[in-house]
């Protein structure tokens, strides 16, 4: 066989030979035939075409040295050298420059068989994949774009197999809504992250992905549960799609729990509007602010007009039609000054009407406009007030005026004595108006003095209070005999009762002061009494007694009321019933106080009346004392106080919190047998589940990484309390005994937590906290800062918070409440350190 340098044309006999020449020429992008020390022995055409040389030009040149690109010649020339030794080694994929630039190319080579002038030599097939890669490259760049156009989306959307209904795909808005992560997803199907009752349960969401691929595209609310247990409300928009030729279901859904809040407080507060419109005589009204429609009129119109309120809807002005004919230029003249122009307030002349029957009534109408957030009015509101008794007696007295004027000038002497007697008369009211003023004074003065004292009693207790109970905390931490332990408890118990006390002060001087307000929050009627009999059991156990719950099964659990109020008469009555039994037990009832209604009446907004039985097998009230045991400051008999003791201020708070709640409370008693207090309660029916209707997952608690703490407090002893606790905890801490201190110490140093007592002599707390914010490094300005105080009366906790503190402490201090601000701190200070799912506290 002849060389395949000397006849070019002829292909060689290698792998990619024998092949005619044109098999040859159509093996890959470009074939070649590189002898023993890598030079060209033969090149196709459509290799010479593609590197855009001749043959001569490349005929018994290096390989490497002109086709290969420099970056890929260090890894193949020992490739190509054991290849042409006859070795199994792969050609790697590599580049190679060509009249187009530089194409990558992959490669099948064969090194020839040994014996005959072929010896050593080696034959490469190969194609140009350069086109390939970089639309592969494109496709990866497209499919990230798409990929960050998705997770950037800030509604969730979950894609969805048809057929079975999992989860294929989903965004970070998706995992995080839900809590679950990628791989957590797929393997879970809509059902599972749905409340689970009708009608947000497994059919119903069946169902819609059912409609959903028939083609009718849907939107509705759905009640949805994530990772955690947590139940909210979201808003689903489902569609059937074809992606990458398959069918699928797109899911977007939308986070609407604060629209779902915000629609229910509208209707609370509609329902009040609409209440206090009904309940008053006058005329409500309200309209636009061109006076040519009517939004709301109430009932009183159709009682003063003797017209339908419809009738005033539909013809916005005809209430003109009934003014008294006398008197409609005037109206209609009052009107034309208004209409047209920016509204104010103002008010119409006195005029008559004429009422369908015939009888006429005299009328004031006062309106005043209403503006938005923006200060642009936008509706007008007015009330018409029924005035013809006072218009009557008007005129009786211009008619008794005139008879008076007869008999002014036919007896002055009568008209002087009458003067001086009105004189005296004047006189004497001025006096007593003069002596309410200042009994007025003096009561607002001994309120104000009463307030101040409370003030400034609870400080002064609880200040010395905190350090008895923290230095027993601490104390309680230390190595102790029995007997001391027992004086420990003994010390813990009496401080204990004297903070109820004060407590009970605080609670008794609010509702005097008709500052205690009963909220109408979502609640669970089961739950309070389950904490009720948690919080007391171990009491009752203590004592051998039973402490049981009997519940109507058409008692309904979920409503609007407040729980904390609800659970504190409870707790109140219940904690009695077991301090004065010695044997049996305590019984909590509740049923309804006529019909229980169902659920689907919530939507109407009824109230449902609750009846509260608490009996025990106790030593019972004597006849005498039943009457007077709800007064303040009252006990049974003066024995019961000494042998059990307490402030008697516990059923007064209780009467009063029952009757805030829409009650009443009773007690019947029999002496040596036990007593049964009764009392009721109105609540709202409440529609929606509330959020903790499902219980959460249980999840350890994050440790708290070590905080650099500040403690600002001017008492020794809730200063050294506060830093043994912290140190316990493995923080690093440092003391100020005033305000001026504290400033230093932060203007020198960065703290994630500040601890401000707030009366510090010299700067208080609050000026050393407001003097901190003003700093100019951010990180210590935006320390976190706790007030620490013995101010526990109403309004001081949002005082303090009005002022730029972030928390507040109460003296004495509990740890429960301390470990608390400590993770709110360091969520602040290491946000890293807590992941965005965690839901727990930290401790």
């Amino acid at each position: 066989m002849p060389d395949a340098v000397d006849n070019p044309s002829t292909p060689p006999s290698t792998a990619c030979a024998p092949l005619p020449a044109a098999l040859w020429e159509a093996a890959g992008d470009i074939a070649v035939v590189l002898d023993a020390s890598g030079r060209v022995v033969h090149l196709s055409d459509a290799g010479l075409a593609l590197l855009g040389l001749d043959r001569e030009t490349t005929l018994g040149r290096e390989w490497l040295s002109f086709a290969v690109a420099q970056n890929d010649v260090p890894r193949l020339r020992p490739l190509l050298e054991a290849l042409a030794a006859g070795g199994e080694a792969a050609w790697p994929e590599h580049g190679v420059i060509t009249q187009r630039g530089v194409r990558r190319i992959r490669w099948k080579t064969v090194p020839l068989p040994a014996g005959g002038p072929e010896t050593g030599r080696v034959v490469a097939c190969g194609n140009d994949i350069t086109d390939c890669l970089e639309a592969t490259q494109t496709a990866r760049e497209n499919e990230a774009t798409y990929r960050r156009i998705f997770d950037a989306v800030n509604d969730a959307i979950f894609v969805h197999d048809p057929d079975t209904g999992r989860f294929l795909q989903a965004n970070e808005r998706a995992t995080t809504l839900l809590g679950y992560g990628p791989e957590e997803l797929r393997r879970l199907s809509p059902a599972e992250t749905s409340a689970g009752y009708p009608p947000y349960s497994t059919a119903e969401i069946q169902e819609e992905l059912r409609r959903a691929r028939e083609g009718q595209p849907r939107l509705f609310e759905w009640l949805a549960r994530d990772k955690s247990g947590r139940l909210f409300w979201v808003e689903v928009n489902l569609r059937r799609a074809v992606l990458d030729g398959r069918e699928r279901i797109i899911a977007v859904v939308r986070d609407i729990t604060e629209r779902k809040a915000a629609e229910r407080a509208l209707r609370e507060s509609e329902k009040k509007f609409r209440q206090l419109a009904e309940a008053i005589g006058e005329v409500f009204w309200l309209g636009s602010a061109d006076w040519k429609r009517v939004f709301y009129i109430s009932p009183a119109y159709e009682r003063l007009w003797g017209r339908s309120t419809k009738s005033l809807y539909e013809a916005p002005l005809s209430w003109i039609d009934g003014v008294h004919p006398d008197d409609r230029d005037a109206v209609l003249g009052a009107l034309g000054t208004v209409a047209g122009k920016r509204p104010g307030a103002g008010s119409f002349p006195e005029y008559r009407i004429v009422r369908p029957d015939g009888q006429v009534r005299w009328v004031q109408a006062r309106y005043f406009p209403v503006a938005d957030d923006a200060g642009v009015v936008t509706r007008v509101a007015g009330i018409v007030e029924d005035v013809t008794d006072s218009h009557a007696a008007g005129e009786g007295l211009k008619r008794l005026n005139e008879r008076l004027e007869v008999m002014v000038r036919e007896r002055t002497m009568t008209l002087n004595r009458m003067n001086q007697e009105l004189i005296r008369e004047v006189a004497e009211r001025r006096e007593a108006e003069a002596a309410m003023a200042a009994a007025k004074e003096a009561a607002e003065a001994a309120s104000q003095a009463k307030s101040v004292f409370l003030a400034n009693m609870s400080h002064e207790i609880r200040t010395p209070l905190n350090g008895i109970l923290g230095m027993a905390q601490v104390l309680a931490a230390t190595e102790l005999d029995e007997a001391q332990r027992g004086f420990l408890k003994d010390i813990e118990d009496s401080a204990g009762a004297l903070l109820r006390i004060i407590n009970d002060i605080l609670d008794f001087s609010k509702i005097e002061a008709d500052r205690l307000e009963i909220s109408k929050e979502p609640m669970s009627l089961r739950g309070v009494l389950a904490s009720v009999a948690a919080a007391l059991g171990v009491l009752a156990a203590d004592k051998g007694l039973g402490l049981a719950t009997e519940v109507a099964e058409d008692v309904p659990d979920l409503l609007l009321g407040d729980a904390d109020r609800l659970r504190q008469v409870l707790l109140n009555l219940v904690g009695n019933a077991i301090k004065f039994t010695k044997r049996g037990g305590v019984v909590i009832g509740v049923q309804c106080v006529e019909t229980c209604l169902p659920p689907e009446a919530a939507a109407q907004h009824p109230l449902q009346g609750l009846l509260f039985t608490v009996s025990d097998t106790g030593i019972g009230i004597a006849q005498q004392d039943l009457e007077r045991i709800f007064e303040p400051f009252i006990q049974a008999d003066g024995a019961y106080t000494r042998r059990f003791g307490g402030t008697g201020l516990g059923l007064a708070i209780t009467k009063r919190l029952v009757t805030l709640m829409g009650g009443d409370i009773t007690v019947e008693s029999v002496p040596g047998e036990g007593s049964e207090f009764t009392f009721t309660a109105v609540f709202d029916l409440e529609s929606d589940v509330p959020e903790t209707a499902a219980p959460a997952h249980d999840a350890a608690p994050t440790p708290l990484p070590p905080l650099r703490v500040l403690v600002a407090d001017d008492n020794r002893v809730s200063r050294d309390i506060i830093e043994k606790w912290l140190w316990q905890r493995g923080h690093v801490v440092s003391a100020a005994g005033d305000g001026k201190q504290a400033l230093d110490a932060a203007t020198m140093a960065t703290f994630d937590l500040v601890l401000m007592d707030i009366q510090m002599p010299g700067l208080n707390g609050l000026e050393a906290a407001r003097a901190i914010r003003a700093l100019p490094d951010p990180d210590k300005a935006s320390v976190y800062i706790a007030a620490v105080t013995a101010h526990a009366m109403p309004g001081d906790r949002e005082r303090f918070l009005a002022d730029g503190l972030d928390d507040y402490l109460s003296k004495p201090l509990a740890q429960a409440e301390l470990d608390r601000v400590l993770a709110a701190a360091a969520r602040r200070a290491r946000p890293e350190d807590f992941p965005p799912e965690d839901g727990a506290t930290p401790a």
